[in-house]
This record gives structure tokens, sequence and C-alpha cells, in this order.
């Protein structure tokens, strides 16, 4: 500002100002349910020890150990603001052009991880501050949300105007209290919280890319990783610690990503990082782009030419940037093609334009538009052993039921959504049927089964009088027998079925089944908590408490607490077992949507030796049970999977054909209250009922209203208006502050967000009342935004309006109907017609067709190979015009090929020979694997030769990666598959290639370059008497020509020697203890070695280059392949040796 307290960069408008300065540094090159926000804090380890589908088009960016977690293929991309406080400033010496580029590399860096999950971190603008802006704090969380209410502010601004972001990221010189450094808003991407603070690093080359990568996980909703994630890369995970320059991540990170949708990051940004050619993303000014000339080789692109982002000529479209209307072949899809599939009732199909290559922005349906999601979370279980029943608040008629885990614990080393379960009901149409009767669970023993004290079914016709009932338990708690089965009559009298007598007491007072029993006397009435009366006294066990064999009485102890005067008419109450347990439903009636080994469908019943587990941890998946017939199901035992996991919470859904599905939803969903939610972003948010079942369990539902009333207004701790502090809501915006909430228990069982729990007893309503606004955790707990809140009003910021109030736009209506009834209002106020309508008439008039054409036949391209057959072809466009709007598509072919090039290729004594021939005899020269044959007496073996960087015929020899190399690979590895993209060696074959050249002079060059080329080594002479797959670290008589960098001959860095070999290690190291100066290792804890180290040293990179040998007038250079494996900002992912 005028004052200069601080300076807004729109990064765009400034990075070709610094492009040299860019060249200079360590990164760059020229060539896309726990969902309430809360906070996450990372602590600096020194401190603490511990830092805790129509069509699928491909991602092509991610890596392969990550796909199966993905939920989506759409590449996700996060448009960030940065700002540095003034100690920042002040620590580059107000050098804004420095401070931008650090910036760059840091986020740069952190963003070639995200592309392995198919999320880019695009920065769109700079906050430089020379003066505290907001108050500071040594609290993290305090300085998080100041943080955040600046920003806010600056949103508002002119200079934001039309400048957006979706993340804020706050850069502090020092750390906060206890360690802290770094905080985030967990799950906080697309919502009003999505900021994070970090600790600053001016001593790393490439800034703070763990704390940042860190902080920026919390805001995907990633915890930290526990004992029981797998970290699926070798170089370290983010959220569990890490050991290198590009972390990753874990399973658990992926599980919990597919837990959230973020509808605000699918468009592709629009002001890029760097406009730069071979970054991946389709700059302005840009025809494509498909990252470098290795990766748009990698990727099979043939739409778009590498290195100068245009369109080839024979082309409409880049499929790489856009695979939604763009086909493989590089033309348009035709108007129509489905580009992407809504995925819920809050969203809408979007189609291909047909003149376009780009699937139209990803539009969502009016916010506030209902969606009726009540969908019902079911209590699982608690319980490590015993079986959980839970009562449904309405009973289900259906013949299949599919049961898909949403909550679940695992104590041990993996998090398995495993059960073993029964279902309890009876046949739809049961009338008077004869019922078995039952205990319920007590805490010592399963229930029992009541029966006249006989040992068979064959005995029952002709039991005789005086036969006592007594309790007994049964194997799978089965009482569905012949003997135990009893007639209750409307009036209250009890017979036992089989034989005709009734049921009352004998002269000692135990029950009995007689003949001669009194119409009084066989009169049992039942109470509301099911004890069975008469006269004031109830059934009960001798004892007190019922055991196997135990004769039963009237006692005057009825509707005891502890239920041991309960007794269940199983088929009368329909709470018949469905033949889970005691195996009479068959195996083939249970499937699933995957299982583990041992663990199929068919073993999720109580008790089964096994269980059902899917096929890995982390995962819900769904169980389906067919029944053959229709049931009515009233209950839901659940059982845990085993000692370490087991389901605490879970959706039903039913069907009578399998194809057609029925949420199991709230019983009282009658009300705006309880059926009702509401689009909110593309999403049917929760209801309240759901919310705090997600916070609590499946047992909660929403406080009433008098305690939303009391708690929300009086701003005594256990509520309020704000994430942050005590404040009393309005009236009318009580439903948007702290979620109230009635539950069971004392305290949250899924997920602790308070500091403390209170009951209140407001007017005889129970409220289960939490502190939150003193938590780390800030912003859970806060009822979410676009939850309804009033008759067709939802929240927003902790106000509840309508959609028109809070600012959303109305569609056109036609003949009193929005969108003509023919389409869906979107979220921008556009209607989204039906087939060829047009939505500026509302949906009442279609366009008008238009036929499409051919354009003239190209020029003969150029042929795709130098040597060994290729092909060339022309090209011809239906776009003179486009078809559109239901016209018809060109009749005829768009290419026509013919061969070329068909000699076969030279086999010569090197990469450099082979390019030589090749132009001797005019022929072009492309990269890739040819045959070379450094001696007469030696075979011909494959190579890769870069046949045209710096003058071209390069010998690819050393590609390393990872750390796993070992004495024995070192020499030779994978060597008749040349790769730029795995481990390889073909080392052993250096000084025979050298010495194909008949070298007579005294020297030859080398180059070694780090992490990008032209950095972090340099070039140097050595004399030619030297090998360069020596063991020999007396090589020492070397010169240092040109130096990458600012760096010095160190022990712990580049050593003044050849590289030679010392076991698995190609090295620099004087000692053999040293790995310091390394390009090949397989130490643990360096990926892929230890090179540089010191303040602003490149101490782990990406990868090396070395050596290029000069001779005399003649090159001979062994390799230099640049290995580009990801969009964006140019670097490397492996180490090469050439």
């Amino acid at each position: 500002d005028e004052e200069g307290r601080h300076q807004f960069i729109r990064v765009d408008d400034h990075v070709n100002n610094i492009q040299h300065m860019l060249k200079k540094g360590s990164f760059f090159e020229n060539d896309e349910s726990i969902e309430a926000p809360m906070i996450r804090k990372r602590r600096d380890a020194t401190k603490n020890g511990n830092i805790p589908g129509l069509r699928v088009f491909e991602l092509i960016d991610v890596e392969p150990q990550y796909k199966k977690y993905l939920t989506t293929n759409k590449t996700r991309y996060v448009e960030l603001l940065a700002t540095v406080d003034k100690g920042v400033t002040e620590g580059y010496n107000n050098n804004k052009s420095l401070i931008l580029e650090r910036i760059l590399n840091a986020i740069g860096q952190v963003d070639v991880s995200y592309q392995a999950i198919g999320v880019r971190m695009v920065l769109t603008a700079l906050e430089v501050q020379t003066e505290d802006l907001f108050a500071r704090e040594n609290k993290g969380g305090k300085e998080l949300g100041n943080y955040k209410e600046h920003a806010e502010k600056l949103r508002k601004t002119d200079a934001f105007k039309d400048i957006s972001y979706d993340h804020g990221l706050f850069f502090s010189k020092t750390s906060w209290d206890d360690g802290v450094v770094g905080m985030a808003y967990m799950g906080s991407v697309c919502t009003s919280l999505q900021y994070s603070i970090n600790l600053w690093t001016f001593t790393a080359i490439s800034g703070p890319t763990t704390i940042i990568g860190h902080e920026f996980g919390h805001n995907f909703n990633f915890p930290h990783d526990g004992d029981e994630c797998t970290c699926l890369t070798p170089r370290g995970c983010f959220m569990g610690g890490s050991k290198s320059s590009r972390p990753g991540f874990s399973d658990c990170n992926l599980q919990r990503l597919a837990l959230k949708e973020f509808a605000c990051i699918n468009q592709p940004p629009k002001a890029p990082i760097l406009h730069r050619c071979g970054n991946g993303i389709k700059d302005p000014g840009e025809e494509c782009d498909c990252g470098t000339e290795e990766n748009c080789k990698k990727n099979g692109d043939n739409c778009c030419e590498p290195m100068k982002c245009k369109l080839k000529a024979h082309v409409q479209c880049s499929h790489y940037n856009y695979p939604g209307c763009c086909s493989e072949q590089c033309y348009f899809r035709k108007e129509g093609t489905l580009c992407r599939k809504a995925t819920s009732n809050c969203d809408v199909d979007e189609y291909c334009t047909g003149d376009f290559p780009m699937c139209p922005v990803d539009n969502v349906a009016q916010n506030g538009m209902s969606c009726g999601d009540s969908i019902q979370m079911i209590f699982g279980t608690k319980s490590r052993s015993r079986e959980t029943i839970t009562k449904l608040s309405h009973h289900i008629t259906a013949r299949y039921f599919r049961i898909e885990p949403k909550h679940w614990k695992g104590t041990g080393e993996s998090d398995w959504a495993c059960l073993r379960m029964e279902m309890y009901g009876c046949s739809p149409d049961i009338v008077n049927v004869a019922t078995p009767i039952s205990t319920v669970d007590l805490y010592y023993h399963s229930r029992m089964c009541i029966t006249p004290n006989i040992t068979n079914d064959d005995e029952c016709a002709a039991i005789p009088d005086g036969t006592k009932l007594i309790y007994k338990q049964m194997p799978n708690l089965d009482c569905n027998h012949n003997r135990m089965l009893f007639d209750y009559k409307s009036d209250g009298t009890m017979i036992h079925h089989c034989s005709g007598k009734k049921i009352c007491q004998d002269a000692d007072g135990w029950l009995h089944v007689s003949s001669t029993c009194g119409a009084e006397e066989s009169k049992f009435n039942r109470t509301q908590l099911d004890s069975l009366k008469q006269n004031e006294k109830c059934w009960l066990s001798e004892g007190g408490w019922p055991k196997t064999g135990r004769k039963i009485y009237l006692s005057s102890n009825c509707d005891l607490s502890d239920y041991r005067s309960k007794h269940v008419l199983l088929a009368t109450d329909c709470k018949l077992a469905q033949g889970f347990r005691n195996g009479a439903l068959p195996n083939s009636a249970f499937s699933s949507s995957s299982h583990d080994n041992g663990e199929e469908a068919f073993h999720a019943r109580i008790n089964d030796a096994s269980k059902w587990c899917p096929h890995k941890g982390g995962i819900g998946g769904w169980l389906k049970v067919d029944f053959g017939k229709q049931v009515k199901i009233t209950e839901m035992g659940i059982q845990c999977g085993n000692y370490w996991n087991w389901v605490t919470g879970y959706h039903m859904y039913y069907s009578d054909d399998d194809k057609h599905w029925t949420p199991f939803k709230d019983a009282h969903a009658s009300s705006w209250k309880d059926d009702n939610s509401v689009c909110y972003n593309g999403k049917c948010q929760k209801t309240l009922n759901h919310q705090c079942q997600s916070l609590w369990n499946a047992d909660s539902r929403t406080a009433s209203d008098v305690c939303w009333n009391k708690l929300n207004t009086e701003a005594k701790g256990f509520g309020t208006c704000s994430s942050t502090s005590n404040t009393s809501c309005a009236t009318e915006n009580i439903k948007c502050g702290q979620i109230q909430c009635r539950s069971p228990d004392d305290k949250p069982y899924y997920i602790d967000y308070g500091t403390v729990y209170q009951k209140f007893d407001v007017d005889t309503h129970i409220c289960s009342g939490a502190s939150i606004t003193e938590t780390d955790q800030v912003g859970l707990g806060m009822v979410e935004d676009g939850t309804m809140c009033a008759p067709n009003k939802f929240c927003m910021k902790q106000q509840c309006k309508t959609a028109q109030e809070h600012g959303f736009k109305e569609c056109i209506k036609v003949n009193g109907k929005e969108c003509n009834g023919k389409g869906v209002c979107r979220l921008d106020g556009v209607c989204q017609c039906e087939g060829l309508l047009n939505p500026a008439t509302g949906c009442e008039k279609a366009y008008t067709p238009i036929n499409g054409g051919f354009s003239k036949w190209s020029e003969w391209d150029r042929c795709s190979k130098g040597c060994d057959g290729g092909s060339q072809s022309r090209y011809r466009q239906c776009n003179t015009p486009v078809p559109k709007h239901g016209g018809t598509m060109c009749n005829g072919a768009l290419i026509e090929s013919r061969n070329c090039n068909t000699d076969a290729c030279p086999v010569g004594r090197s990469c450099l020979a082979t390019k030589l021939i090749l132009e001797e005899k005019k022929r072009p020269v492309y990269d890739g694997v040819y045959n070379i044959k450094p001696s007469d007496d030696q075979a011909a073996f494959p190579a890769y030769c870069d046949m045209t960087s710096d003058g071209g015929g390069w010998t690819l020899l050393v590609s390393s990666h990872m750390n796993d190399w070992s004495e024995a690979n070192v020499l030779s590895r994978d060597a008749q598959n040349p790769s730029l993209s795995k481990d390889y060696s073909m080392l052993k074959n250096a000084d025979a290639i050298k010495r194909s050249y008949l070298i007579s002079q005294p020297t030859f060059e080398y180059k070694l370059e780090a992490h990008t080329r032209g950095h972090w080594g340099g070039i140097w002479k050595a004399p030619s008497t030297y090998s360069l797959s020596s063991t020999d670290r007396y090589q020492t008589d070397v010169t240092l020509l040109k130096k990458f960098n600012n760096w010095d001959y160190q022990s712990r860095g580049l050593q003044e020697r050849l590289p030679y070999l010392y076991k698995q290690r190609l090295t620099t190291s004087d000692s053999d203890k040293n790995g310091w100066g390394s390009i090949t290792d397989n130490q643990h804890a360096a990926l892929p070695s230890y090179y540089i180290r010191g303040d602003h040293m490149m101490q782990q990179p990406e990868h090396i280059w070395f050596p290029q040998l000069t001779v005399g007038q003649k090159k001979i250079r062994f390799c230099a392949m640049r290995m580009m494996l990801r969009k964006g900002i140019t670097l490397f992912s492996n180490i090469l040796m050439i």
C-alpha cells in the first residue's frame, strides 16, 4: 500500500521478470466420514520427538500405487494465496523477487508430490508484509484464526477483484508455543476455513516443503499417520514424517481423501503458477501442454508438439489436456457426448458442445434446492465380543438388504470394517402365529429360551400336566422349535402351542403346563417394559437370574432395570432371528463388494469362526443379503469382526428387485427438520441429525429446540455463533451456530470435538452440551454451511437465510415453471435443459441444427521414424463448419497414411556413431532405443540414445530412482531394457564405448549435474587413462572447468576426484564410511543418495547426471537424458549417470 506495509504480487504478472533467477535455483528447468473442519497442528520433531462413468479418462500423472484409492478421474487444481510475515520479508532483505522465487520453489516442490494423487497446487497471489497486518499470537490456534479473518478481508479489496484462491498459506519466521511449526483446519478445502499457518525455513534449498505438504494434507482431511497406516512410497510420507525431498502418502491419507468431495477445485486454474511450456498445464497463449518431451512420449500423446505447446497440424485439440471432450485421435467429441456424469442429486451432467475441447464448467444444482437426504446412521457396536442389537426406528419389508459400513474402529496395525451380524424380524403377513419366548441378553450370558422341561419335540404333544417351564440356553440362541412355541391370545391367555395346554402356577408357585388351568390363572398382561404380569406379579427366574434349568415363578419384582424380568415374544414382536447365526440362511444368500481371503460374505454370521471383511483396510464397501422372499426386519444385531476391528455405524439400503434401492431413513422424517436437506455447492448437506450422529454416535439426534434456544443464545461456554469465541446467536440464526445434540452417552464416541461435556436438563429436555471454543479443532462442532435451518432457508457463515438472501441467482421461469419444467436450475442461475433445448429461452425452444463440412487436405507430415520403417500421414477435419445441434456429421475419412524410411537402422559403435551414420545418409534422427556394438568381438546390445539434446548422440549408462542399489547391480541392471523411468545400468560398458573411439588425447571431460540440468555440479577435465567404472578412489587429478551453483569441495559433499565405485556406491567420497557426494547408494534414510550438505545446498537431489566425455574435437556423450515424469515446473525424479 502507500505506506509500504505490504505488497500484493499477482504471480503471473511478475514471473517473467525473475526467470534468470529461477535458472539459478534448485528446482526449475526451462523445459484434482469426517467432514466437519477441524484443526491439526504439527510439532517440531526436535522438540517433540515425533511428527506424528460413461468412459473413464485416465489421470495420467497419478502414480500406480495410489490409483486404486482414488474415487475421481479428475485432476484437482488448488489455487493458492501465500502470505509472508515481516520476519520472512526482512530475512530476504525486502527482495520481493527473491521471496517470490523461494515461494514458487517451495510450493512447486510440494506440487510435484501432490500431482501423484491427482492434485495440483497453483500459486495465484503473494502478499509480502513489511509489518504485522493482524494481531500476532504465540498460540497457533489463535494465530490461524486471525490469519483467516485477515485473508477474508483481502478477498473484498480491489487488489483481489480478479484474483481467486482456494487456500491461504501464512508463512512465519518464528514458530508457536509448544514447538508448533504448522497448523491447519482439518478437511477445510472448499470451506470458509481453507487456511494454514507454516513456519518458514530459510536454510532448506526448497523451503519448508515438508511442513507445507503436511498442513496441506490436513486441509485435505488427512490425519497424522498412525501405526496402522502404510506409507505407499519408500520416499516417506508427509503425514508420518518424511525422509526425502519428495514425500508421498499413506493408505490412511487416501482413504480419508475419498470421504470428501471438493467441487470448488475441479476446474483448471485461471492464473497458473507459471506460463511455461512443459509444465503440463495449458496456460494462456498455449494451444496444448502435455508436459516435457519425455512425459508426452510416456503418456502416448499424439496431439501436442511438446517443446512448442502447439497442436500438431492435423488435430483439433489435446486429449491430454482435455480428455473429456477431446478424443484419443485429437478431435472434438460429438456434441451431446457425456463428459462428466452427475455424482449426486445435487450435481448435473455435463455434455460436450462439439466445437470445443473442454468439458463445460463443472456446474452443480442451485444451492438451496431440496435433496431430501435423511438416510439414517444405524448404530453398530462398541463391544469387542458381544452382539449389539439395535431396534430400527421403523420396520422394513423387502427381499434384499445391503449394509454399508461408515464408521469402524481398528486398534491394531490395521483398520478394517469387519463384522458379523444377525437380522431380526418376521414374515410380513404374520398374524396370530405361535411364538417362541426368550429373555434378553444379560451381562453374564446371552438370551435364553422358555420351554417346558422336556428334551425334544417328539414329547411335545403328549406332555404331562404339571411339566414346569424352565429357562434353557440353546445353540445359536435358536428358540424356534416346536416344543418352545406358545400361543399368546388377544385377551392375554398363554397356551403351550403343540400340547394345547395353558400356562399357570402350580401349588408351589411355579409356572407349569396344565389342562386344568382356570381362565384367569392363565392370563398374563404385557407391561411397557415387556414383563409378563398377573395380579401385580411378573415372570422371574428362581434365584433371581435366569440360568439353564431354572424354573419360573411370579414375583412382585416387575420391570426391573437390569432386564431380568423382560421376556420377548419373538414372533409376536417380530424379533425372530432370520437365519444368520443358525445357518438356515444359505451361503449363497450373501454377497459383497469385496472380501479378504477366508473372510467371504457368508462369514458375516454372529459367532462365525471367521467374519466378513472388505479386501483391504480403510474401506467400507457393502454386504448384501438375499432372503429369497420378502421379510419384515425390526432389529439389527452387529458383532465385531474380531477383538481389534468392529463397525460402529452403518447405512442400510433395501430392495425387492436388486436394482432399485431405497435408503433406510429417519423414522420421523416428516418435517423440514428431519426429512429435507438442501444442495450446497454440489453436495446434499447432512441434516442436523446426521451431523450429531457423525460426532457422537448413531444413537444421537439433534437436541430439542429449547436446548438450541438456551445454549446458543446465553453464550456461557456450551453454545456459540463463532468457532473461536463465545458469542450469542441472533434468534433467526440459532440453528446455524454450535450444533446441539442429544445423546445417551456422556461424551462423543466418534469424535472428541470439545474440551468439556455436560448434560443439561432444560424444561425436561436433555441437551448434550459441549464446550468447543478452546479446542484446537477449530470449527468442529459448528453447524455446517448448507444445513437446512428453517423452511426454504439454510446456513451459510452462521446465518440462516434463503438462497436469494444469501446472494444466489434464480433461473428463468416459463409457463410458471422454473426452466419450463424441462431442466434443472444450476448454481450459476442458468438452466440445464433436456436434449437440444436452449437455456437462453428457459428450455422452451430448441437450437437450429448445423450440418458439418470437410476442410482441405493437409500436406504430408514428417515420417515417424528415421529408419526401420515409419509412416506419414495427411489430414482433414470436419470443421467447415463443425456439426452442431443435431446436424449431420461429415461422411468420409479424416486421415490418409503411407509408409516411409523403410531401411533398417544402422548399428554403430555408440549412439554418437549411429547419429553420424544417419546424418551422413541424410535421414532424420530420433530419440529412442537403438542397437550399438562398441567392438567387433562384442555382440550388439540395446541402448537408449538421445539424438537431439546438446548436439545429440548421448548414450544412457545409468538411470537410478531409488536407494536399492547393490554391488551386484550397479555395473549392470536390467541392461536389455534401457529406460529413463526405472532403475537401469550399463556402466560396465562405459570404458568399452570410450575405447571404441581410439582415444589419443591426454584428457577427457566429464560433467556432473544434480536435480536439474545445469545445476549442482560442474564440468571437469580428467586424464584419459582414468576409468569410468573404476574402484580406485585416487583418480584425483581432475580440474573443475565450470561450476554449477555455489558449492565448495567438502567431506560432506562433492570431492575432487572422478566418481568411483565402492560396493553399491558410485561416489566422490574420500572415505568408505562417508556416503556424501554419492550418485548411487542403498542407505535407508537417503533418497536417492546423500549429495551436498549445508544451508541451501542440494542434500538429496531428485537425480544426478554423470559424465559427459569430451576428447579433442570429438565429444562422446554418455547419456544426459532429462527425466520428465511429472507435469508442472520442470524437475526430475531419477538419477542419471551419463
